[in-house]
Order: structure tokens, then sequence, then C-alpha cells
């Protein structure tokens, strides 16, 4: 593989140790524009205070959460005081954001046949919290999805905190 076959992401991502998970960010495309080929996304495991990938550099900053569907089901109800002591911290950061590797139509229509929960609750708290902390939610159709999401976000994040806080910025 040459240079030309690949492109390198602009900044390291930080991957949580404790994330049980974790997307190996190895089916990163780059735009059309830039022929489609795949971007070697740098990563590191560190602890977060929060969450479970962020920017290094960044981290005190940006982060995201993700849950598959029975984990979000879970931490809402089982493990809720947890899960919203989490949004707490997160709202004291720039961007914070959930990703669930599930559509909203899953999540509304097909709940988990072992759990009490009702959807309607699911979405409702994820509604309040959204409002109550100012954290953004976004559902993925599929863990692959979600994984592809998550490196946008955060490579959107990378991009307007430059554009605000001047190209010399050392962060990746």
């Amino acid at each position: 593989m040459t240079k030309d076959d690949f492109a390198v992401s602009p900044f390291t991502l930080v991957i949580d140790t404790r994330e049980q998970a974790p997307y190996s960010f190895q089916s990163i495309k780059a735009d059309a524009a830039k022929g489609n080929v795949p971007i070697a996304v740098r990563t590191v495991q560190a602890t977060l205070a929060t969450g479970d990938y962020s920017i290094q550099g960044l981290e005190s900053k940006v982060t995201i959460e993700r849950k598959s569907h029975e984990d979000l089901v879970s931490s809402i109800s089982h493990g809720r005081r947890r899960f919203e002591a989490e949004f707490y911290r997160m709202s004291q950061m720039r961007y914070a954001a959930v990703v669930v590797e599930a559509s909203i139509g899953d999540v509304l229509h097909r709940p988990l046949p072992h759990s009490k929960v009702p959807a309607k609750a699911v979405i409702r708290t994820a509604l309040s919290w959204s409002i109550r902390y100012g954290v953004h939610w976004w559902f993925a159709p599929s863990r692959s999805h979600a994984e592809v999401f998550v490196y946008r976000v955060l490579e959107q994040f990378w991009r307007i905190y430059r554009e605000q806080h001047g190209q010399g910025v050392k962060i990746a």
C-alpha cells in the first residue's frame, strides 16, 4: 500500500479503558472527493472521566457515550442513577452525545423481550435528559453505522474546534 491508498485521521481518538465493546474504526473511508480511500484512525486507550470516546488533548471538551439497545434500556432502568450522574458530567463539556446502536424505530417498536421497561419511557428519558443536560442523542441503525457516526461526530467537532481556536492548536 502506498500513501495514496489511504488517508490519515488528523486527530487521535481516545477509547475509554472501560469500554466493553470498543470500535476498531477500520471501516472509516474518506469522502468521494478524496477517493473513498480508507482512513487510518490512530487510537489510544485511556481512562476518560466520562464517556467512551473522545479526542486526544480535548478529553475535557468532547465525549461520546456508546450504547447498544440492551445497554440503553438497562442504563435507563437499573443503572438510572449512575447514568444520570454521567449526564451531569457530560453537561459540563462543550459537546457530549450518546450514540445508540439501534434506530429510534427499533427502540420504539422492537422492545427487548426480557425487559419490562416501556419503549416510551426510554424515548421520554432521552428527550428529557437531552433538554435538561444539553446532551445530544443520535440513533444509528446498526453497530457499524454507529461506529462511523462516532468518528464523523468527533471529526466535525475537531474541525470546528480548530476553526474557532486557530490552526496552530496542537491536538493530534
